[in-house]
């Protein structure tokens, strides 16, 4: 049985373990790689939205928390923020056309910054008028294709990351994990395959999610 995650191994040392106790084999590499881009943060905005756990720590390893709101897309993007600063909002669903909805709302007229990577689709901000957004580019991703054998279970961890395995790889069978809508539409870009929503790429919850039937 093997399983493959777009995300380095050291992110999943209990899952490597679980995998290799049923005598299969976990295939984990990142397709992507990336690098910050010097910026400026403007200073007229009174909130921050961060897209992305890469977002949040790009940004807070050139800019020191201020006296601004500070948002973010989902659980696990909040809880990277939460090491810097105090979250003042985030998205607690899958659906990120609804979160952007909710933030909108939470916002009013207030005026707020993106800061994110060089190929970001932009979802959230598309919900607010042109005058509220502020976007900057504070880091690239570069593609970095690999070929992998066939597995069982695929789990990929970003829009990108799908873009990038689709450059060598096909997918006809097997069964897909992804963190969101972005992801998954990614990947039905691409192929027809069984895909399943999870409510987070952690280690023990990926554990529990894979080995509550998948893999049984």
């Amino acid at each position: 049985m093997k399983v493959f995650v777009s995300r380095s191994v050291d992110k999943y040392p209990q899952l490597q373990q679980r995998i290799s106790e049923a005598g299969g084999e976990l295939i984990a590499c990142s397709m992507i790689d990336t690098e910050a881009v010097p910026f400026v943060e403007p200073n007229d905005i009174e909130w921050v939205f961060f897209s992305s756990v890469r977002a949040v720590k790009f940004y807070f390893s050139s800019v020191p928390p201020r006296e601004l709101k500070y948002a973010a897309i989902g659980p696990a993007t909040a809880k990277e923020l939460a090491k810097f600063t105090e979250v003042s909002f985030s998205g607690k669903g899958l659906d990120t056309e609804v979160t952007a909805q909710a933030f909108a709302k939470c916002v009013g007229g207030a005026r707020v910054l993106f800061p994110g990577s060089d190929i970001s689709l932009g979802t959230v901000q598309k919900h607010l008028p042109e005058y509220q957004v502020a976007e900057v580019v504070i880091y690239r991703t570069g593609l970095t294709p690999q070929s992998v054998a066939p597995c069982e279970v695929y789990v990929f961890t970003s829009p990108s990351n799908v873009r990038s395995f689709f450059r060598k790889n096909e997918l006809t069978s097997g069964v897909v994990l992804v963190p969101g809508a972005r992801t998954r539409q990614e990947v039905e870009k691409n192929a027809r395959v069984q895909i399943i929503d999870v409510p987070s790429l952690e280690d023990s919850d990926l554990c529990r999610t894979i080995f509550s039937g998948l893999l049984s």
